[in-house]
């Protein structure tokens, strides 16, 4: 929590149910240190133990993928919504996208290979967004 970031730098895999951490990454780019943002700062400096603990574990220990499967579906029913985890990458591009964050700097957050990658698979585009650029372009065009 060096600086209020997180450091990415080691992947959790699974070997026949169990967890095992491998320092090498699934390309260059996602290396990365993440900063924290404000609203999530006290929860999670509360679960960080000390500087060499994981952020998430049960009871000290690495997550199986039982845990996270539990868990996960606890959290779903919590806020009711059937959602996986990967569409929470979907919703933080896009929300990144809409609160005018560079494309750059949210491939970097993201660790995507590219920014396209970015773009074309992460960034959704919904009617607001196409009404807002439309205001944008009148707005422009028109000097009001």
């Amino acid at each position: 929590f060096e600086n209020k970031t997180i450091s990415i730098n080691k992947i959790l895999c699974y070997e026949d149910k169990t967890p095992v951490i491998q320092r090498r990454l699934k390309n260059g780019s996602t290396q990365r240190k993440i900063p924290i943002l404000q609203p999530l700062e006290k929860e999670l400096f509360k679960r960080r133990k000390n500087k060499k603990d994981f952020i998430f574990t049960c009871q000290g220990h690495l997550y199986t993928k039982s845990n996270i499967n539990s868990r996960w579906k606890s959290y779903q029913f919590f806020i009711g919504l059937n959602v996986t985890q990967h569409q929470f990458r979907h919703t933080y591009c896009t929300l990144a996208y809409r609160a005018g964050i560079p494309v750059k700097a949210t491939q970097v957050l993201l660790g995507n290979k590219s920014m396209k990658m970015t773009l074309d698979i992460y960034t959704h585009v919904s009617e607001q967004d196409i009404e807002a650029a439309a205001n944008t372009f009148n707005t422009y065009f028109t000097g009001k």
